[in-house]
């Protein structure tokens, strides 16, 4: 498989019948994962290709996303369509990209390296009905059973103060948890 950082990347994507393509260049990669191709940003969207779609990836993507809103859960604006990803000149191959838009004016956290980023963005979210949004999203990424949650906290926002990204569920989560109960004692202290 030919790497991503070292050739132009294009995605044919079937929107509405018809196909729309996408070009991206190495410079373009927001990060490397684990369990897709790459991960790329253009403009206000962040594209997650995966390599293939019959390895059951794309139908658990598609149950976790719709899962996690049954549950009220706080998403990131997405999508997941198949597509054709050709490789510089010559690769091609099929998979899925997860679309997402872009979150700006939040404070990234990633379970995978901590708790400690969750807890001091938290610590900036001083309004009781923020932080109230935030436990109640939380509960749901409980209740979901959210893996590796990330998202982002965004301070200034009463409407929308916590957003998850990349979801991926599960029967229950012990991560989540850590962060309703970082959310409840945060809105505690508020409270006194």
């Amino acid at each position: 498989m030919a790497n991503p950082e070292n050739s132009n990347v294009q995605l044919t994507i079937a929107r509405g019948g018809r196909p729309h393509d996408l070009t991206f260049t190495p410079q373009q990669i927001l990060s490397r994962s684990r369990e897709a191709y790459a991960v790329y940003r253009q403009g206000n969207y962040v594209y997650k290709v995966y390599r293939s779609r019959e390895t059951g990836q794309h139908s658990r993507a598609l149950q976790s996303y719709a899962r996690a809103e049954d549950y009220g859960l706080p998403v990131a604006s997405w999508n997941i369509s198949n597509c054709t990803v050709r490789v510089g000149n010559a690769q091609t191959f099929h998979g899925y990209v997860e679309i997402a838009r872009m979150i700006t004016d939040g404070v990234f956290f990633s379970l995978q390296h901590g708790d400690g980023v969750f807890r001091s963005a938290l610590r900036g979210v001083t309004d009781k009905r923020a932080l109230q949004h935030i436990v109640r999203g939380c509960e749901g990424a409980v209740a979901v059973g959210l893996r590796d949650p990330q998202g982002f906290i965004r301070p200034n926002s009463v409407g929308q103060p916590i957003v998850f990204i990349d979801i991926h569920t599960s029967n229950s989560s012990e991560a989540a948890q850590v962060l309703l109960n970082a959310a409840r004692a945060r809105l505690e202290e508020v409270n006194h």
